[in-house]
């Protein structure tokens, strides 16, 4: 081979690849978009008011709170003042919340709602009803310590483990498997907890 020349594919297998790689993709599907838009859906309307998380938030809570937090964020620190008092290193960056605002829209476009678990009235009930609607168990959760997503739920399940830290090193630690409490279990440090209830 001389200097700037491509070596040439050789043999039946190297032809026969530089051959499937010009030619269409066979039985193209049309109405795979369709399918999937109609899938998406069907899953929006399923799970789009799903409380999760030890705060029991819903997909549209996750949305909002981040569209928040970045919003401030933005006004504490790309207002013209700070990002004139940087220096030449530092490099000030917007967020781009127009992605957030485009699934916030799809949410609410499919219905979701905020939970509010953690008020006198939520608007998604510990029975998982919506604004008073038929009860799922699919959205339904506990209040408490050792409620819905919590470490001692998760420890009921038997899938997890409890650590602690002893002298400086990380040790199992013995808990209930019924209840999920361990030694040290302590209800008023809890995230989520019942108010007068």
């Amino acid at each position: 081979l001389r200097m700037g020349q491509v070596p040439q594919a050789v043999g039946p297998r190297a032809q026969e690849e530089s051959r499937c790689q010009l030619q269409e993709p066979v039985g193209r599907d049309d109405a795979a978009p369709q399918r999937r838009d109609v899938r998406l859906r069907r899953l929006l309307q399923e799970v789009v008011n799903v409380p999760a998380t030890e705060a029991l938030f819903t997909p549209l809570e996750w949305v909002l709170a981040k569209i928040a937090y970045e919003e401030e964020r933005d006004r504490r620190l790309n207002d013209f003042d700070q990002v004139n008092r940087l220096d030449d290193s530092a490099l000030a960056i917007r967020p781009d919340l127009k992605p957030y605002r485009e699934v916030k829209d799809v949410l609410e476009a499919a219905g979701a709602v905020c939970c509010n678990a953690l008020d006198k009235e939520p608007t998604i009930k510990p029975d998982g009803s919506v604004k008073g609607g038929p009860p799922s168990a699919l959205r339904a959760y506990e209040l408490g310590p050792d409620g819905s997503y919590t470490a001692a739920a998760h420890l009921r399940t038997g899938k997890y483990d409890a650590l602690k830290y002893e002298d400086g090193r990380l040790i199992e630690c013995e808990y209930d498997p019924k209840t999920g409490r361990w030694d040290g279990f302590d209800s008023s440090k809890a995230i989520v907890a019942r108010d007068g209830a």
